[in-house]
Formats: C-alpha cells, sequence, structure tokens
C-alpha cells in the first residue's frame, strides 16, 4: 500500500516537498487502522520479494516520523505555511477512507491542508490514469516474482501516466531499469534494480505505506495449502485427506 505524489504538478513537483511528505506520515497509524495485519513499509519492494528487497537502505532512504523535519523541509522548498492540496481515493474499502484521513490529519499537523476527493473504484482509477491527480492512495500486486514488475512498471518514464501516475522520470533510472530488463537473473541484475530503487526512493514520487499481512484459517484435512504473494489459491498442489 502506498501514497503517490504527483511529480509534475503541483508543489509535490518540488522534490524537498515530497521528503517532507514522508517525514509527516506515522505509519504505526496505518497499521492500526488494519487492525494490525500490516507491517510498516519502507521500500517499493516487498520483503517477500526473492530479488531487490534491501535489509538496509542508505541513510538518505530511511524517512522517520519526524514533523518537525517535514515542516523545515517545506520551508526550504519555499512552503514555510504549507499549501492547499487534494488526496484522492476510491470507495473499495472502509479503510481506504480510514487511511485518507488518517494522512490528511498528519499533513494538517506539518501545515498542508488537504481536502479528500473519494469516489468509485472506475471514476478513481480513470482519473488517476491522466497522471493529473495531486496525491493519491493506492496499492500494487505482483503479477510475477520480479522486482522488474514494480520498479519498471511503475516508475519508467515510458510508463507514464498510466501505470507511472506519479509522472516521475529520471533518465538514470531509465537507463537502469532497461538495462535490468535485458540481464539475466543473478547478483549483478539485482544490484542494478536496488540502485534504481535507492535512487527512486531518495527522490520519493512515493510514500510506502505498509505491506499487508494476510491470514487464511485451513482445515487440517485440507493439505498442500499455502499463501500465495499474488494472491492466488494453490489450488494445483491441494488435496482432500481422509477425515
Amino acid at each position: 500500500n502506498y501514497f503517490g505524489l504527483n511529480c509534475k504538478y503541483g508543489p509535490t513537483a518540488n522534490v524537498n516537498v515530497r521528503r517532507a511528505l514522508e517525514y509527516a506520515v506515522n505509519k504505526q497509524v496505518i497499521v492500526r487502522i488494519l487492525d494490525g495485519l500490516a507491517v510498516p513499509a519502507n521500500q517499493i519492494i516487498p520483503p517477500s520479494m526473492p530479488a531487490g528487497y534491501e535489509q538496509t537502505l542508505p541513510a538518505q532512504d530511511q524517512y522517520t516520523y519526524d514533523p518537525a523535519l517535514a515542516k523545515k523541509l517545506l520551508a526550504q522548498a519555499g512552503y514555510p505555511h504549507g499549501f492547499s492540496t487534494t488526496i484522492y481515493t476510491d470507495n473499495t474499502s472502509p479503510t481506504d477512507l480510514k487511511i485518507a484521513e488518517a494522512i490528511q490529519q498528519m499533513f494538517a499537523q506539518v501545515g498542508v491542508r488537504a481536502q479528500i476527493n473519494q469516489t468509485s473504484w472506475n471514476t478513481f482509477l480513470t482519473n488517476n490514469e491522466t497522471g493529473k491527480q495531486d496525491m493519491f492512495t493506492l496499492a500494487w500486486i505482483e503479477d510475477f516474482p520480479d522486482p522488474s514488475d514494480f520498479l519498471n512498471t511503475l516508475f519508467n518514464t515510458n510508463e507514464s501516466p498510466v501505470n507511472n501516475s506519479t509522472n516521475y522520470s529520471n533518465s538514470q533510472v531509465d537507463a537502469l531499469l532497461n538495462e535490468g530488463a535485458s540481464m539475466p537473473a543473478g547478483t549483478a541484475r539485482d544490484n542494478v534494480y536496488k540502485q534504481a530503487q535507492n535512487i527512486i526512493l531518495s527522490q520519493a514520487p512515493w510514500i510506502p505505506l505498509v505491506y499487508p499481512v494476510y491470514a487464511a484459517a485451513v482445515q487440517p484435512w485440507v493439505k498442500g495449502f499455502y499463501i500465495n504473494p499474488n494472491l492466488m489459491d494453490p489450488l494445483q498442489y491441494m488435496w482432500i485427506a481422509k477425515h
């Protein structure tokens, strides 16, 4: 689950504004809203990914909850009294609005005045794919377990604005992502994606919020079940024991 910040339009086109908003968000509050079925996220790649997840991020990418620093960065960016903006979200789940309202309150503490625009999923997604929403709540579930499915799909310039709806664009990141796309699996390729992620995180087009935690109740006579990171039931591996 992440919070997107528009890198092309409005105050969030300024990288210091985006970094300020990173420090303004208390992710533990989001965890509580989700009844503890989540852990705070500190990067784009989830910890379940076979490659690309970084156990230790560079210092410049380690955002902690620090409202005082957020105010300082906003002042440096030319917004000592904050600014007005809109948070876009959908009504798919009751928690969507609760998360948006929680972030709205956190932003208010550093002087950023945000109204919330909540619509149906189809309306929200259609508008989001124009790349013109100020900031928004959204999530990404991997299509396949590879860092390219996150980084290339959501941050390559050529994916703007439909998938890359924050309009993030960086020529060095594009070069790394394009290089990684044609490399064989292995440490060298993993390092290319880590370099790309580190640059992206330093420029804060996203506020990674949480990694959801899923639970399943399974009868003891159902065998072979496991929770797939792609959220598909592993029916081909399951069987029913005599009971």
